[in-house]
């Protein structure tokens, strides 16, 4: 959900910081809930299923949807 709502925000800080604090977007704050994100949902699939299989199943989808498309959000469907 929360990359959904803040798709451009989430595109245009990972791709160009530099343009987007001349919009006037929190980089840095933008940077640390996306960590955030990220380290709920590597803390929460750890007791499940172990720490190898969490990075793969975080880096797996993405590299094989990077593959198949060059555009962001089909990027992000597919994975």
């Amino acid at each position: 959900t929360a990359v959904f709502l803040f798709y451009k925000e989430l595109l245009i800080t990972s791709f160009d910081p530099t343009m987007a604090a001349v919009y006037g977007l929190p980089n840095r704050l933008i940077h640390y809930f996306l960590m955030t994100l990220l380290t709920m949902v590597t803390v929460a699939s750890l007791q499940t299923v172990g720490i190898i299989l969490v990075v793969a199943m975080l880096i797996t989808p993405a590299a094989t949807a990077y593959l198949l498309t060059d555009r962001l959000w089909v990027m992000i469907y597919l994975s």
